[in-house]
């Protein structure tokens, strides 16, 4: 007990009578209008019932679209009325537009539709028989039997046949097979004929290619062939020419590797004519021989040296090469280079391989042979 004679539970009765609670009420209510009507709150609470109004309106036009059927990104779906446009809205789809899934041009194919190529069907869309895609009907609200199964924006000659196929015609072009190397045994070479000097020679003596026709001889040279002399058939002893040889047999591959016994006449131009004149003789005995045109082996430093007076360099050497090389498309004609195999940074001939700096060991010969066999052309898969 208080000495004021009022207790606790006195007052609690009092602080709940209605003039009390009216007053907690008004103050309370009072504070609240003070705080919205400040800058801040009713900056903030505006800001806030735009965002809820945005919502709710974004919340309705989603709504909408789903109800409607259209996809996120605008197209229509498969199933669509047929009666609307592309968009599901009335809008119709922009000329240039290339449609998802379609192989090129704009209305090549349904937008994310599946196509339907049976006979008779005339179905353009899933679900969307008699029409075309900009909306299927004529403008004279019939339906265009003509544009049955084409989509919009197909050219009227995209090959849709009577019964609204849409295949369409592709040219036929003529098939050239084009060649790849291939690394062959040694019948690969039983129908070859290979023209040279001494060099070639080298591969007749010591790569095993039994089963081919050499024509070379020391010393043999483009000058020579120009000039008619003749060169030995290693095969047989007998001596002949290119064109004489070539008249009596005929050659799958011929392998010609000549050049090197020209360089004194210093006469790279002179050298390319001839060579031209029998590369024209060999096209025209041998039509569908395959020809490989092989570079001359360069020569060593020492080689250079001892006898670039009497006109060999491999400055002269390289000039030679290069006209051999212009003979060869690729297709039926191929240039073939040992150099890389046996010559250093600047290009000479590595004296280990040389015993006089022209000519290799009977162990680089047979890498000679290797290297033909690895560069074997193929039009086919074998």
């Amino acid at each position: 007990m208080r000495s004021d004679g009022h207790n606790l539970k006195t007052k609690k009765r009092k602080l709940k009578s209605p003039y009390t609670l009216t007053m907690v009420i008004f103050w309370m209510a009072f504070w609240l209008y003070e705080l919205i009507m400040s800058s801040n709150g009713a900056g903030h609470l505006t800001e806030g019932i735009r965002n809820f109004g945005a919502a709710a309106e974004g919340f309705v036009a989603g709504y909408r679209s789903f109800n409607e059927g259209v996809l996120d990104d605008g197209y229509a779906e498969a199933d669509a009325d047929p009666d609307e446009a592309a968009y599901g809205d009335g809008r119709e789809l922009p000329e240039d537009t290339a449609l998802p899934g379609s192989p090129g041009e704009a209305g090549d194919a349904a937008p994310y539709g599946r196509q339907e190529d049976q006979a008779g069907s005339g179905d353009a869309v899933a679900g969307q028989e008699g029409d075309s895609l900009s909306g299927g009907a004529s403008a004279d609200g019939s339906d265009d039997a003509s544009t049955d199964g084409v989509a919009s924006g197909a050219s009227d000659d995209a090959g849709a046949d009577e019964t609204g196929s849409m295949e369409e015609e592709v040219p036929e072009e003529e098939f050239v097979p084009m060649p790849y190397y291939f690394t062959a045994d040694e019948s690969y070479f039983d129908d070859a004929l290979f023209i040279g000097d001494s060099r070639m020679m080298g591969i007749y003596d010591y790569c095993g290619f039994e089963g081919a026709t050499f024509l070379c001889d020391n010393g043999y040279s483009i000058a020579n062939y120009v000039a008619g002399r003749g060169v030995k058939c290693q095969n047989t002893g007998t001596r002949t020419t290119p064109g004489e040889i070539m008249s009596e047999n005929h050659y799958g591959k011929v392998y010609v590797m000549i050049g090197t016994n020209d360089c004194p006449a210093h006469s790279p131009d002179k050298f390319r004519e001839g060579y031209a004149d029998l590369m024209e003789l060999i096209r025209r005995e041998q039509p569908d021989a395959i020809i490989f045109n092989v570079a001359n082996l360069n020569m060593s430093a020492k080689g250079e040296n001892e006898n670039r007076s009497r006109g060999f360099d491999n400055t002269i050497m390289n000039s030679l090469n290069a006209a051999v090389s212009e003979f060869a498309d690729g297709e039926t004609s191929f240039f073939l280079n040992f150099n890389p195999l046996f010559t250093d940074e600047n290009g000479y001939l590595w004296d280990k391989y040389s015993f006089d700096g022209f000519h290799v060991y009977a162990a680089q010969y047979q890498e000679m042979g290797d290297y033909l066999a690895e560069h074997a052309v193929a039009y086919t898969t074998p």
